[in-house]
Formats: structure tokens, sequence, C-alpha cells
């Protein structure tokens, strides 16, 4: 009779076990990942969705600001953050597949006269950034960390928007930000007219989901994504999915 307990207890566990659920946070940045509970929560977080279900797990995403998304993970906390670069948490566990290829875009409003050419370009310029990012650009990354009397700083759940608002107010008169990312939000808040792109630096990066420092669980969570990644490139799902948000998959592009 213990053996047919110990059995039953056994298969219990084996039931919770398939049905783990991954917590995945970080702030706004749609298409990547956008509003929880929507129709449209983001085309990473849909793909997280289909690949951890092909092994029976769920996915609890919510939005928090990045710095604090960042670091709870790395606490293991939370399980992963979706949008990263490898140099924004280059302690990280990150996969072998990559989901999506972005560079970095300088904005301005759309009567400002201003060309960017060069990091040197920005010398008299109030420069919008978001609190913890790494940009896709190391040319920008370091001009931050050696300049940063002409970077202005926000945090939050949507730092973006925080930054379109500062900049509609004169308050900066410049913003750094991912052009897929950019686009999306002066569409949502039609204003495609108002901002306009004065330039881009840097090369194409990728960007990942990326989970907690180097652990067993990180591993298998890491397993799940790339074997999973082939799969959906298989089936035709991954296409679908990006065929939502007006999207198509830069492997077939580069």
């Amino acid at each position: 009779m213990r053996a047919l307990y110990t059995l039953l207890f056994l298969s219990v566990l084996t039931v919770q076990s398939n049905a783990d659920e991954i917590s995945i946070r970080a702030d706004a940045w749609y298409p990547i990942n956008g509003q929880p509970n929507s129709d449209k929560q983001g085309y990473m977080i849909d793909l997280a969705n289909s690949v951890f279900a092909l092994y029976g797990h769920t996915v609890d995403y919510d939005v928090a600001p990045w710095k604090r998304a960042l670091l709870e993970v790395e606490q293991g906390i939370h399980d992963c953050v979706v949008g990263a670069y490898v140099k924004d948490a280059p302690d990280f566990t990150f996969p072998k597949h990559h989901w999506g290829l972005v560079n970095t875009g300088v904005y301005v409003l759309s009567d400002d006269p201003f060309i960017f050419t060069s990091v040197a370009s920005l010398k008299n310029r109030q420069v919008g950034i978001i609190t913890g990012y790494a940009y896709s650009s190391d040319e920008i990354n370091h001009h931050i960390n050696t300049s940063s009397n002409i970077y202005k700083a926000v945090s939050g759940k949507n730092p973006l928007q925080s930054n379109i608002k500062k900049l509609q107010h004169e308050r900066i008169d410049t913003i750094i930000e991912n052009p897929l990312v950019m686009a999306a939000k002066l569409k949502s808040l039609n204003i495609s007219n108002k901002i306009k792109l004065a330039g881009t630096v840097g090369k194409q990066s990728p960007i990942y989901i990326a989970c907690t420092p180097d652990s067993k669980r990180a591993k298998e969570i890491i397993h799940m994504i790339d074997e999973g990644t082939k799969k959906l490139r298989g089936s035709g799902e991954f296409d679908k999915i990006l065929q939502k948000y007006g999207l198509t998959d830069w492997q077939k592009s580069h």
C-alpha cells in the first residue's frame, strides 16, 4: 500500500513539474513585448507562450521597469527577460537562437533640422534614454558613459512614452531608440508625423529572451527555447506569430 501511495505522490509531482510556470518580466517595448493579457502582448511573448507550451509549461508575463526586471531575474525571483542584448546582461544565460535583429535610431521633432552624423553631433543636444538600457551601438553606450551631462534617463513600465512626452514639451530635443519599437509607439499614439528619424548608429544586433544566470533551471529553460524555436520554424508557427505584428523572419533576410 505504501508503494502505491508513493507512486501516486510521484505522479502528482510529475504533473506539477510538467505544468511549471515560467515567469518573464521586462518594460513595455512593443512590438517585442507589450500589454500583458491583451490580444497583442508582443511577438516575443507569443513566441515564449508557444515554445513553452510544447513542453507543457505556461508563462507568467508582466511589465516592470527594465532595471528592476534585470535585477529580479538575476536574483532568481523571475526566470527571464525579453528584448535583451548580450551587453544588457552579460552574466545571464542566453540561447543559441536570437529572436530579432535591431539597430539604434536617433529621433527628433519633425520641424527640427538636426541630422545625426556621429555621436559628436550630439554635443549640444539633450538626449532622452532609458535607465538600465544597453543600446545596440557600442559607440552610443560609450558616449553615454563618458558624456553623461548630455543624456537624460527615465525609468518606469513605459519609459519610451515618457521620453516622447518630454520631447513634445521640449524638455529634451532628441531620443535614442530602437526604430522598430519607436515606429510602433508613434503609430499607436497617432503622432508618426510629429517625430522623425534623424539617423541611425551602429550595426544591427541580435536581441534575445535571456534567463537567470547559470543554474540548472536556466539551462533547462534555454534548452526548451532553442529546441522549441526550431520546432516553431519547422511548423510555420514562427512565421505566423511574426506576421501578426507585420514582421518577417530575420533568418530569411540574412
